[in-house]
C-alpha cells in the first residue's frame, strides 16, 4: 500500500485470465473511457503470445465506496482476451469521493496515447453540461488558451491542465453558446474562420464584457444584413472571407499569427464602437497590445 497525500492508494498483484479480463471490462466499465484502439490491442496480444510481454504492467481503478471503475488498462485487458493467455498485472486502486474525482483521476493517468480535447472532456460530460457540441467545445478550449496568453499564441508554459478544464468550461461556456447562437447559420465562405481560436477568443471576450453591444456586432459580421461599404463589420467579414482556408483571394492565412489575427479584429471592433467608417484593415504595429474598447472588465488586454 502507498499513500497519495491524505489518500491511501492500494496496489496488489493479480494474475488476470481471459475470463477475469472480460468480467472486469464488464463490471468496472467506465463511460468516460475512450474506445479501445484495436491496433494497439492486437499489438499487445502479439507481445503476449510471443512471450515478450513484461509482467507487472499496471491496471488502474478508481473506487467510489465499493464501486470501482477502470480508468487505465482496458486495452491490456482486451489483449489478454485476444491472446487467450493469462498475464500478471499490478492493480492500483485510487480512492475517489465522487464521479468528478474519478474523471480527474482518469484524465491524469490515462496518457498511453495522446488525447485530444474531446478525449479529455468526455468523462466530465461537458457536452451535456454546457449544451455545446464537441466541435464548439474544442474551439472554446483553443480560444481559452489564447485568452490565457493575452491574445497571443499560447506557449508551452500556458498549456491547460486537464484539472483546469471543467472550471474553465463552466466559466466560458455561456459566452460560447451566445456566440454560436448569434452567428448561426453561417455562410460557407466564412464558416471556417469562426471556428478559429483567435476569432472565438475575441468574440467570447467582447460578449462577456460588452454584452449589450457585442451580439449585434458579431451577428452582422456573420450575416452582413445589407451593411453599407465602410461599415467596420462588413470590412471584418470581408477580411474573414479573404483569410479563410482555401481562399483564392489571398494566402496570408498561412502566415498570420494568432496575435495579429486578434489585432485585425480589434481594429474593426473599435471603429464600430466609435461610430467610425473603416474600409481597410491595416495593422501598423504587429507587436502592439490588443485594445478592445468598451469592455467593462478592462480597456487593455496585455500580451
Amino acid at each position: 500500500m502507498s499513500t497519495n497525500g491524505n489518500k491511501s492508494v492500494n496496489s496488489y498483484a493479480v494474475v488476470i485470465t481471459p475470463d477475469l479480463a472480460a468480467e472486469w471490462l464488464d463490471i468496472f466499465a467506465y463511460d468516460g473511457q475512450r474506445k479501445p484502439d484495436p491496433h494497439r490491442v492486437t499489438y499487445y496480444a502479439k507481445e503476449m503470445t510471443a512471450g515478450k510481454w513484461l509482467p507487472g504492467r499496471s491496471i488502474e481503478l478508481a473506487a467510489v465506496g465499493s464501486k470501482k471503475f477502470l480508468v487505465d488498462g482496458q486495452q491490456r485487458l482486451w489483449a489478454v482476451i485476444e491472446a487467450n493467455q493469462a498475464q500478471s498485472f499490478t492493480v492500483i486502486e485510487h480512492p475517489a469521493h465522487d464521479m468528478d474525482e474519478v474523471a480527474e483521476i482518469y484524465v491524469m493517468i490515462d496518457i498511453g496515447k495522446q488525447r485530444n480535447a474531446s478525449d479529455i472532456l468526455k468523462p466530465f460530460h461537458e457536452a451535456e453540461r454546457t449544451g455545446l457540441t464537441t466541435t464548439h467545445l474544442n474551439t472554446l478550449l483553443a480560444a481559452a488558451r489564447v485568452l490565457k496568453a493575452g491574445f497571443r499564441s499560447p506557449t508551452q508554459g500556458l498549456l491547460l491542465s486537464p484539472r483546469e478544464m471543467p472550471a474553465l468550461m463552466e466559466d466560458w461556456a455561456p459566452h460560447m453558446r451566445t456566440f454560436v447562437e448569434t452567428i448561426e447559420p453561417l455562410a460557407r465562405d466564412i464558416a471556417q474562420c469562426f471556428r478559429r481560436a483567435p476569432v472565438a477568443a475575441v468574440a467570447m471576450y467582447t460578449l462577456r464584457w460588452s454584452p449589450s453591444k457585442a451580439p449585434e456586432f458579431w451577428r452582422q459580421v456573420s450575416q452582413d444584413d445589407g451593411l453599407p461599404i465602410g461599415d467596420p463589420r462588413k470590412t471584418l467579414r470581408r477580411f474573414f472571407a479573404q483569410h479563410a482556408l482555401g481562399s483564392k483571394m489571398v494566402n496570408s492565412h498561412q502566415t498570420l499569427g494568432v496575435h495579429t489575427y486578434c489585432l485585425y479584429q480589434a481594429l474593426a471592433w473599435n471603429a464600430w464602437l466609435d461610430g467610425r467608417s473603416l474600409s481597410i484593415l491595416k495593422v501598423v504595429d504587429p507587436l502592439a497590445d490588443v485594445v478592445l474598447k468598451g469592455t467593462s472588465r478592462s480597456e487593455l488586454v496585455h500580451g
